[in-house]
């Protein structure tokens, strides 16, 4: 009972922390309106800070730029004219803005691998060393017995627990734990990360987990440039077709339309989308082509989607032992004389 108070205390203690924190706008120059439960605000102090909270909505001026920062300065958002944000909220694990139009230049930073209050959480949860286990599984011997008990009666001899043991028992405790409080904590089989910071347009889903990118949307239609890092892009009404756009490129989100593949921009175009005020900075950049998400939702019923190679597992399972062989009887570099040739086979469906 004590430990789960301790483990709702935590809960309460990081959920209320974070969404106190909310985030902050600060103007650049010209004029933002503040739409807050139902009220407007005008705000025109240049320089100043205002606090933003769950829910907010903002729409930007003519000739204004704003700078909206979350989490200190971790997930920045610079906000040019004409622009209407709502700013959704931030969790524990995660930042939601929705861009409904104008342009914003975003910079998130990758999030640690472990925060203090999850080590700290740890450390609190863990049993000490021969105290009882509270977390992970049982160790089984293949009876439903007491461990210490043998089937005559006696006491069963117990071996000290090996180093190897000892962490894989460590390994389960923590993730039973973060699994019981949903913190995200490994499960078996695939499984997507989740995005920390997402942003939502009329017709698209932009999913980031770090990195420094641009998104100007106007009508149904809406422009990403990954400047730093990747980005994954998805349409609103097929969110789980997701397109990947790396460093330096650009793709293009229409209503009823998947995300086109990324295309490389020149240094001309990138410096043009970075300066400009909204969306004309796409004006010049060539797009790839545009595929209806209806026809990519029959493709996956019919599984006539050829973009997807299969790998031939049991010839790659026979191409990796034979590597295997190759490499563990040259402890150095191949000589030239081996003529050994390994081909990995695609089967295209």
């Amino acid at each position: 009972m004590r430990r789960m108070l301790t483990v709702l205390s935590l809960l309460i203690v990081f959920g209320t922390s974070v969404f106190a924190q909310g985030g902050t706008l600060r103007l650049e120059k010209g004029v933002v309106k503040l739409l807050r439960e139902g009220r407007s605000q005008f705000l025109s102090s240049v320089g100043e800070k205002y606090r933003l909270q769950r829910g907010d909505r903002l729409h930007t001026g003519p000739d204004t730029r704003a700078i909206v920062a979350v989490r200190g300065e971790s997930e920045v958002i610079e906000l040019f004219s004409n622009a209407f944000l709502h700013f959704k909220g931030v969790t524990t694990s995660q930042t939601k803005i929705a861009l409904l139009t104008g342009k914003g230049n975003f910079k998130v930073a990758p999030a640690p691998e472990a925060t203090e209050e999850r080590q700290a959480a740890l450390k609190s949860l863990r049993p000490q060393a021969g105290g009882p286990q509270k977390f992970g599984l049982k160790e089984r011997m293949g009876t439903s017995q007491k461990s210490g008990d043998q089937p005559g009666g006696g006491k069963a001899l117990r071996l000290p627990e090996s180093l190897a043991a000892q962490e894989a028992r460590k390994d389960e405790q923590e993730e039973s734990f973060w699994a019981k409080i949903g913190s995200g904590a490994k499960q078996p089989g695939p499984r997507k990360r989740m995005a920390r910071f997402q942003v939502r347009t009329v017709s698209a889903i932009i999913a980031v987990r770090g990195t420094d990118f641009v998104v100007a949307t106007a009508g149904d239609v809406t422009n990403v440039f990954t400047v730093e890092g990747e980005v994954g892009v998805a349409a609103a009404d097929l969110p789980d077709h997701e397109v990947t756009v790396p460093a330096n490129t650009v793709s293009r989100v229409q209503g009823g339309f998947a995300p086109t593949q990324p295309e490389k921009v020149g240094a001309a175009e990138r410096a043009q989308i970075l300066e400009s005020e909204g969306t004309e900075g796409f004006e010049d950049v060539e797009f790839g082509s545009l595929e209806t998400t209806e026809a990519i939702a029959e493709q996956r019923r019919t599984g006539a989607d050829d973009t997807a190679a299969l790998l031939d597992e049991t010839g790659a399972d026979d191409l990796l032992d034979l590597l295997e062989e190759v490499v563990s009887e040259t402890p150095t570099a191949p000589p030239a004389t081996l003529e050994t040739n390994i081909q990995l086979q695609l089967n295209f469906q």
